[in-house]
């Protein structure tokens, strides 16, 4: 399965310290449908200027009361409120990509 925003990471052969700040934002209905994870989560650990953010449309509540969920991302759809909370302030520097239906 392939991506284009993890071929363009991917592909970003610049120094570290000269790569621009990344922020790859993932809306899933379920935990299920979170693809490629573990590359992410690999990708994000080599590339200290990617940050990555997952949130759930569907999240299930615990299965008992006052038990903690094992989802540690968001919960919700793409929002002004949420998209604002994890990208950076618009400028002349920011590009934003979109990917997806």
């Amino acid at each position: 399965m392939s991506s284009p925003y993890l071929e363009y990471f991917g592909l970003q052969r610049e120094p570290p310290a000269s790569m621009p700040q990344l922020h790859l934002l993932c809306f899933n209905r379920e935990e299920p449908d979170v693809i490629l994870r573990a590359e992410l989560e690999a990708m994000q650990r080599a590339l200290p200027q990617l940050t990555v953010f997952h949130a759930l449309s569907q999240h299930a509540a615990p299965l008992a009361p006052g038990a903690a969920s094992a989802w540690t991302g968001g919960v919700g759809r793409p929002s002004r409120e949420l998209l604002g909370e994890h990208l950076p302030p618009p400028g002349p520097e920011v590009q934003v990509f979109f990917c997806g239906p």
